[in-house]
């Protein structure tokens, strides 16, 4: 079975250099199965002996990612290699693989490792927001992230919820101010506010410790929408090597992303069966509202996306277009469309404030703006539901502005 997996020559040379396990070989076949090559095999199977002395799963146990980590960064430590660090990541993944493969891997949520007070406040305040607010499921994603990282900070101070005052809260404010812009405070700000007055209410902390709770101001339309000019996109669009696997599949995504202003998250949810190619249209669910838009499908986009799925795309069983381009062939999570893009904006040295996948959003709204396409033709593009969220586009219509500055106010001047 083992000759299976390897040529014959490079099949002995493992023999000799560790044991092979039925389980092993059941978890390289697994490996095998997922795409990955000779060559990956044979390094994988070289690091199975190391990855099994440092986390050395007992029978009835179970590890979570932080303590597969743990283990693997103490065992590598012992061994005193020359490049702690590689080593340290090669068998920290190859590791979490392996106890996932075996069953034992802890299912984990953000928040899970908590003190059981404060996991328990967490809990509650998901169940409320998910059953009583009906919050979208992304909203419960996002604000279960920030109080995770909020409460991770109350646990490392050692102040008990029930203890917390506003200068307490102002040191957490200081502290994550310190490493996220001014945007992103005011979200994170919000979100604790909003989970402080669950905890007021149902005697979890001090009552009106929320009041006095305030984050950067943000003013509506104060920043011009930042995207690259439509020239550079062009630019951009031409970047990716269509000789390569990685130059097809980014072209279709940056494509979608530019012409049709699609968030990551709606790129890589895209199915295959959500292209029409008779009926030339392609359907998007909108992440924000769960709505289906369905879009023409030009020709530069159909042809880029059926490139891809002819040459490139691996041969995995699942229904997302987008895949990783290495085994084990995973769907594209939206946080890759972000290096995706950076990588290009960096290649052809296009100078922009913004360099992830929404500049392209930015970048396609104002566009339609030059062409003459109104704001309710802007926002029906976008997905946008209400008008509020496009008016700030309107201060990039140069031509429309020059328009109203030329306008003759007559003796009204």
């Amino acid at each position: 079975m083992f000759e299976e997996l390897f040529h014959a020559p490079l099949s002995l040379r493992l023999h000799r250099m560790m044991p092979m396990t039925e389980e092993r070989i059941q978890f390289l076949t697994h490996l095998k199965n997922q795409g990955y090559a000779h060559i990956s095999l044979a390094t994988r199977a070289s690091l199975l002996l190391s990855v099994v002395d440092a986390v050395d799963v007992s029978q009835n146990e179970s590890l979570s990612s932080s303590e597969i980590a743990n283990r693997v960064e103490q065992w590598v430590r012992s061994k005193k290699f020359r490049n702690q660090a590689l080593r340290c990541r090669m068998v920290t993944t190859l590791a979490t693989q392996w106890v996932s493969f075996l069953g034992k891997l802890k299912n984990e949520v953000p928040g899970s490792e908590l003190p059981p007070t404060h996991f328990d406040a967490l809990g509650k305040y998901l169940n409320f927001l998910k059953n009583e607010k009906n919050a979208k499921s992304t909203t419960v994603v996002n604000n279960q992230r920030m109080v995770s990282d909020f409460l991770w900070w109350v646990t490392n101070t050692n102040i008990p919820l029930r203890s917390l005052t506003i200068q307490n809260l102002d040191e957490f404010i200081k502290f994550k101010g310190s490493k996220v812009a001014r945007r992103s405070m005011a979200t994170i700000v919000s979100v604790v506010k909003s989970f402080l007055i669950y905890c007021e209410r149902n005697r979890i902390c001090r009552k009106n410790l929320s009041i006095d709770l305030h984050g950067p101001r943000i003013f509506r339309f104060e920043n011009l929408p930042l995207g690259p000019s439509w020239a550079s996109v062009q630019k951009l669009l031409s970047a990716p090597n269509l000789k390569t696997d990685q130059g097809k599949r980014d072209r279709a995504i940056l494509l979608l992303l530019a012409i049709y202003g699609l968030r990551s998250s709606e790129v890589v949810a895209l199915k295959l069966e959500d292209i029409d190619w008779a009926g030339e249209t392609v359907k998007v669910v909108r992440a924000k509202n769960g709505r289906q838009q369905v879009f023409p499908l030009t020709k530069e986009v159909g042809e880029a996306i059926i490139l891809y799925l002819k040459e490139a795309r691996p041969k995995k069983d699942c229904r997302e277009i987008f895949l990783s381009l290495k085994a084990p062939f995973m769907p594209m999570v939206p946080s890759s469309l972000n290096t995706l893009t950076k990588k290009y904006y960096s290649q052809t040295k296009i100078q922009t404030p913004h360099r992830g996948p929404h500049s392209l959003r930015h970048a396609c709204a104002s566009n339609l703006i030059n062409n003459d396409v109104s704001l309710k033709g802007i926002a029906d593009q976008l997905g946008h539901v209400s008008m509020k969220s496009v008016r700030t586009y309107a201060k990039v219509d140069l031509k429309g502005l020059r328009e109203v500055g030329e306008f003759d106010l007559g003796e009204l001047a």
